[in-house]
């Protein structure tokens, strides 16, 4: 039979960490929904809004290539800066020499210049490429 003493150093308090494992994980749920993605654009655009735009049907997005004009008129394709239209013509034409180019996503800001939308397509129908959208917010 065991003494008391004895009985009592053999139950020593421990620590369950199973009830510690579970608050981490709900708090690590917790963050992972409630967090927004910004989405990865090369410059901070403002889309302009459109009551009837229709989704459009991209078909494969590794074949999309997404052009970005800034609110200053400045270009950057696939996120990388492009001096100018001329540059944005010579950039696309290698690109469709080196892979299939189904269509261009336009994400102008709403404050751009007009006629940089213009200049790139002007672009993209001297290099053939008919499949095009305008990207907006509802």
């Amino acid at each position: 039979m065991k003494r008391l003493s004895d009985a009592i150093a053999d139950d020593e308090d421990q620590l369950e960490i199973t009830p510690l494992i579970d608050v981490i994980f709900m708090l690590l749920l917790f963050f992972i929904v409630t967090t927004t993605f910004a989405e990865d654009t090369f410059f901070p655009i403002e889309l302009p809004t459109a009551r009837n735009a229709d989704p459009a049907e991209i078909l494969d997005l590794s074949s999309t290539v997404v052009i970005e004009i800034s609110a200053n008129g400045e270009l950057a394709m696939e996120k990388t800066f492009v001096p100018s239209s001329t540059a944005l013509y010579q950039r696309l034409r290698a690109l469709t020499a080196t892979r299939r180019v189904q269509a261009v996503a336009i994400k102008a800001d709403a404050d751009s210049p007009t006629q940089i939308t213009v200049d790139v397509l002007d672009v993209l129908r001297e290099l053939g490429i008919e499949r095009f959208a305008i990207t907006t917010k509802p």
